[in-house]
């Protein structure tokens, strides 16, 4: 099964921190490659996600004291989602430490890693626009996440494109089939490419 996590600080009431991510209404702001949501009754919801294939997972949601749970699965192919925030406050004043999980095990499972880290920094992105807060870095590197990336396409039938800021890298059958940065291409681009720090990371599935 492969899970991710990212970090931050919240500068808000705990409660109203859960209350939201409880709410079924903020997640189709707040969750990234989501297309639609259809609650059933207080608990259970349908959500059809679109990232390198279809995805309808049948949802539960959970509510604890320090936690908020979000798990559903898909008949087929089968697949198991689960996403999880979970509050550490501070003593004597509105602020929490947040950590943010999502675990996935299914179709094209090493695909996903990057997905799902763009798809939990985005989430803390959203909460910290909301209230007041910031996100804990852990940085990768370019040639990591390139590396990366040539695996997930020799699974993946179709291209996977990769965007750094206005830098763009094409993989497909475990090759880098283009890249391009600044206007350069090739091995020039590789080369101002590899250089970059703190790039806004983009990922699409042809």
């Amino acid at each position: 099964m492969l899970e991710r996590e990212v970090k931050g600080t919240i500068e808000e009431d705990e409660m109203k921190i859960l209350s939201d991510v409880y709410d079924v209404n903020n997640l189709k702001e707040w969750w990234m490659f989501l297309r639609k949501i259809e609650v059933i009754d207080e608990e259970n919801y349908r959500a059809e996600f679109r990232v390198f294939m279809t995805f309808k997972f049948h949802m539960k949601r959970t509510l604890g004291s320090h936690e908020v749970t979000h798990e559903g699965v898909m008949r087929f192919p089968r697949a198991y989602f689960r996403f999880i925030v979970e509050t550490i406050p501070y003593k004597n004043v509105k602020k929490v430490d947040i950590v943010i999980r999502g675990q996935y095990s299914g179709p094209l499972e090493r695909l996903a890693r990057l997905p799902m880290d763009i798809f939990l920094k985005n989430f803390l992105q959203r909460l910290a626009e909301r209230y007041k807060g910031k996100e804990v870095e852990e940085k990768q590197s370019v040639l990591s996440l390139i590396n990366e990336q040539l695996e997930a396409s020799r699974e993946y039938k179709g291209e996977i494109i990769l965007h750094l800021d206005e830098c763009t890298i094409i993989f497909k059958q475990g090759k880098m089939k283009e890249i391009s940065c600044n206007g350069l291409k090739g091995d020039d681009a590789l080369k101002e490419l590899v250089k970059k720090e703190n790039a806004k990371i983009k990922v699409e599935y042809k």
